[in-house]
Order: structure tokens, then sequence, then C-alpha cells
């Protein structure tokens, strides 16, 4: 069904002899007076015809299918709306618009266009060059991409972990303050940490403000004792060494990593970062300290730290700051001596701050045990807001364990009036878990600040001795080698009597000291003048014997001028006569003036 060709209709021609020529209709030259056959279906050229006629019809079936889809497309807003839309280029020659959709798409058969050159010869060595460049500058690209990737990432991993409620919403200035005393660093007065701190602390710089306070107070402090040295054989070594041991205690923080701030969405995932996090320093943590090893409040502690510092070793510095240089690891002993001393203290300072609410709370019989455990074990983390527990880390960074009893001592004295109503131990215990975390955000950053304007360290030391006194009579008494408690109370007033007495003595010492001092301050100022006096007269005597100097010079001088005189009286008549009336007095008498 190819087209027929003008060189095909040469090549398929046919010439019929006459009759006498004997010429076949297959084919032969054109006899001598014969005449060309004209052309047939039938001929040696039929089968080209045959081809034709066919490409024909059906080039006239494709036109009629054409009309046919023409008029079905002019019922479709569709396709009238895309045929509008679909603009044809001036040369194109098909007959679709699919076919033209097609023709417009470039495909590598197309011919290319005439007025690019396929035999140009290229500079290789700038082609090169260009392509250096280029994937230079993909490299760099790739990088800040990923660069951006992994700050975005950090970023999100951030607020993650700063996802809490602060108590109370920071004052521009305040932070501004805060880049000021970070700027200054470890030069910073305490005095004025402190007083920011009770303003208020900003969460996106609160782990480089504790940072500030360590480095401020590891420099002001002696150095850890060298027991540590001795008592423990992993002191020495570094955090990556810690995390990469073993230790007993394994089981038992897996356990407690999902009671640990379970609604936080940076711990909520089991075994997932915050939680890796977690377990690696409390697992280095046991390691460096066998003593302690792990106690259940410990992550409380641990994943206030992970929520405001990047790294885990930087956390991890803290945290042994805290336990070791604050003393705060006698709370997590065995033992648990520290809780107890902390106890007795909270006790004691409420019993003179206000003696009423002790009252109540012990004819009801509410022991500290029952409320202050929770409080001091997890750092208030257990029941009270995250916002509210950062504060308290604040301070106890600042201030150590005192912080921990005077937040108590003022959380107590918060609900005092609520307190003094209650008539039964469920009515105490309901308001202390229940209402006392529920507490607004504004009264708990008042708690706070209450708490950093205290200073009761003196009264504080004070119990503590006052605890390891009485244990230590407790335990005398029950092995039968210590005196009775009475004997010993009798003893103590006698002390404080003696002790009045030696005081009354001290004031009177003190009077009669400082009688004696302006007795001296007397003597002092007498003897000044005296001295004052001694001089002038000194001054004078010297003044008097400068004059009887002169005098002697001056009369040695008119005994030689006398002498001379009488020597050339003789030969000077007329300079006699004019001493004489200059004197007044004869030369030869022997008075002198």
């Amino acid at each position: 069904l190819q087209p027929l060709t003008p060189e095909k209709h040469v090549a398929f021609t046919c010439e019929i002899s006459t009759p006498g020529g004997g010429g076949g209709g297959g084919g032969g030259g054109p006899g001598p007076g014969g005449r060309q056959r004209a052309r047939t279906v039938g001929s040696a050229g039929g089968e080209t015809m045959k081809r034709e006629l066919a490409r024909k019809r059906l080039a006239r079936l494709a036109a009629e299918t054409l009309i046919i889809e023409e008029e079905e497309t002019k019922t479709s807003p569709q396709v009238s709306i895309f045929k509008k839309t679909g603009a044809k280029s001036p040369n194109c020659d098909v007959t679709t618009s699919r076919q033209h959709i097609y023709n417009k798409v470039t495909t590598p058969g197309k011919k290319k266009p005439s007025n690019v050159r396929e035999n140009t010869p290229r500079n290789y060595r700038e082609l090169w060059q260009t392509a250096i460049k280029q994937q230079i500058l993909l490299n760099r690209m790739e990088k800040e991409n990923q660069k951006m990737q992994a700050d975005e990432e950090l970023l999100a991993v951030r607020r993650m972990k700063l996802e809490y409620e602060d108590l109370v919403n920071t004052a521009p200035e305040v932070a501004q303050q805060w880049e000021a005393i970070l700027q200054q660093g470890v030069r910073c007065r305490r005095s004025e940490i402190r007083q920011q701190i009770g303003r208020g602390v900003c969460k996106w710089k609160r782990g480089e403000i504790w940072n500030l306070i360590v480095a401020q107070t590891g420099e002001n402090t002696p150095p850890l004792p060298d027991e540590f040295v001795t008592k423990f054989s992993e002191w020495g070594k570094g955090y990556d060494d810690l995390k990469s041991q073993l230790t007993p205690h394994q089981h038992a923080i897996l356990i407690d990593l999902g009671r640990t701030f379970p609604t936080h969405g940076y711990f909520s995932g089991a075994l997932g970062p915050g939680q890796l996090s977690m377990f690696n320093l409390l697992k280095s943590y046991s390691i460096l300290d066998p003593e302690v090893g792990y106690c259940q409040g410990l992550p409380f502690l641990v994943g206030v730290l992970m929520m405001h510092l990047e790294e885990e070793e930087e956390a991890f510095n803290i945290l042994k700051f805290i336990l070791f240089n604050l003393n705060l690891r006698s709370m997590f002993k065995p033992d648990m001596t520290g809780l107890q001393v902390a106890m007795y203290q909270l006790t004691r300072l409420l019993l003179e701050t206000n003696p009423d609410l002790y009252k109540l709370l012990d004819k009801l019989g509410v022991d500290p045990s029952l409320y202050a455990t929770p409080w001091f074990l997890t750092l208030f983390a257990a029941n009270f807001p995250l916002g509210f527990v950062a504060r308290v880390i604040d301070l106890l960074i600042l201030d150590g364990k005192a912080a921990i009893i005077k937040v108590g001592m003022c959380m107590l004295l918060q609900t005092s009036h609520r307190l003094l109503e209650c008539e039964s131990l469920e009515e105490v215990m309901n308001i202390i878990k229940t209402d006392l975390p529920n507490l607004p955000k504004q009264s708990l950053e008042d708690v706070i600040r209450q708490a950093a304007s205290l200073n009761v360290s003196r009264q504080l030391k004070k119990y503590e001795v006052e605890y390891c006194v009485i244990q230590e009579e407790i335990t005398l008494n029950e092995s039968g080698k210590g005196e009775s408690y009475s004997s010993l109370s009798q003893q103590n007033v006698n002390l404080k009597k003696e002790n009045a007495k030696l005081t009354e003595r001290m004031s009177s010492l003190e009077e009669d000291l400082d009688n004696e001092r302006e007795a001296v301050q007397t003597l002092h100022l007498e003897l000044r003048q005296q001295t004052q006096k001694a001089e002038s007269l000194e001054n004078k005597v010297l003044e008097a014997e400068a004059d009887r100097t002169r005098r002697q010079e001056a009369e040695a001088m008119n005994i030689k001028l006398l002498e001379f005189i009488k020597v050339q009286a003789e030969s000077s008549t007329e300079f006699r006569d004019f001493y004489e009336s200059v004197r007044g007095e004869e030369i030869n008498g022997n008075l002198v003036t």
C-alpha cells in the first residue's frame, strides 16, 4: 500500500503487439506497426493500481472517521475547552490535537534545529572547568542543606525538650540582663545572679545559666577531698568510659524510665532519645558512685537536666556537681541520713516560724515523711508542674540543699490558713497532695521568690548539729553507755546559765575596756600637747644659742678692730678722730660696747 510514484509508473508500463506480431499480453517490446495496449487493472501493473486504490480508500475512511470524531467532540464541552487552550504551531500539518501534542514533545529521534552545527569543535577545557565549578557548587549547597537540616533537627529536639510552661513570662529587660551576665562570665557578682534568679529565668538560657553558676562556684570553693579518689575506683574516668561499662542497676533503671515524665514528648517514647540519654546518665553515675548506686528519685533530676542541656556529658557534670559538691548524695544513700536530717530541719524551722501550724500537724499525726519525702527525693517533680521544678533547681544550684528546705517551708506557709482549719489527717494530706500542686502559677512563683529571699543557713546548721547530738544520745542510751536525756537537759540549762553570767561579765569588761580606751586617748592628747610645748621651747633655745653665737662673733670682731686701731693710732690721727666721733668714747679706755 505504498504510494505510487512516477518512477514506479515507468517501471510498470506495458506494451501490446499487433495481431500479426504474435505479441502476448504478458509483456515484450512493441512490435513494428503495433500500438501500445491501454493500462488496465488486469495488466502487468495491476497490483500497483490495486495498492493505490486501497490507499485512497483507507485515506477516505480515515477522513470520514475524523469528521465523525469532530462531530462527536462538538457535543462535548470538555474537548472544546481543551482545543481552545491547546494552541497549534503555524507550520503544523496534523489533523488531530493528539498528534499535535505528540509532535511538540522533544524526543531523541527528532531532527535537530537547523541553527545547531553538529561538527562544531568544542573547548573541552572550558567544559571541564564549568563542570567542576558546578560540582563544587553542588557539593557546597548539599553541605549547607545538610547543615540546615541538622540545625532544624536540633531545634526541633530542643523545642520538644522545653515543652512546658514557665510560671510567669520573662520580661524582655530581664532577658537582656541575663545576656549581660552571661557575657561577663564568672566575673559577675554572686549577689547580682541571686537577684536575677529571684526575678525570673528564661528557659532557653537556663542551661547556660546553670553552667555559669557551677563554674563560678568551682572557682570560689576548694576542690573535693581526696577520699573520693581512694574510695571510688572509677573516679578519674570520663563520661564516655563510664557509659561503655555495665552496672548491676540496669534492670531497675530500665523499669523506672517509663515512669519518669510519661506525658512529656521527649521521654514518652519507649527507648527513644530521651529515655536512652537518661539511661546512659543514670548508668554512668551508678558506676561512678557505687555507694549510692541508683535511687528512684534520681531520674527526675536527670530528666530536668537533660531538658535544658544539649550534651549528655554536660548534664553528667552538673549532676556530679549537685550530688558531690552540694552534698545532695547523702539523701540518696541506702540509709538516707541526709533525707532524715532535711526533714528534721524542715520541722524545726516550721516550729520557729509558725508554732500553731506545727502544733496542729503534730496533734493530727502528720509526720513530715508523709509529704516531705517525695518533695525532697524528686525535687518536687512527682506532683508539681515542670516550670516550678525548674525554678527549684535554679535555687538548688545556687544555694545547695538548703534551697529545697526553704521551698518546702514556704509551700506550707502558703496554705497555712487552710491547714489550720483542718480537723483530720485526711484533710491535711488532701490539701498537701492535691491543692498545693494545683496552685496558680503566680502563687508558685511567689513561693520561689520568698524562698530565694530567705537566709536561714545558720538555723539549718544549728538544726543539723542538734539532730546529730540527739541521734548520738539515743544510740548511747540504747547501748547503755550514755546519760539520760533529763540529765543532759539539766546540764544544758546549767551551761546556759553559766554562759549568761559569762556574757554579763564580758559586757562589764567591755565597758571597762572602753573607759580605759578613753583614758588612753586623753593621755595621748596631753602627751601631744606637751610634745608641742617641748618642741617650741627647743626652738627658742636654739634661737637663743644662735643669738649668743652671733654676739660672740661680733665681740671678737670688735676686739680685733680695736687692736688694729691701737696699732694704727699713731699713724692716722684723722682716722682716730673719726672713730672717736662715731664711738663717742675714748680709745684709750677699756670699755667695749
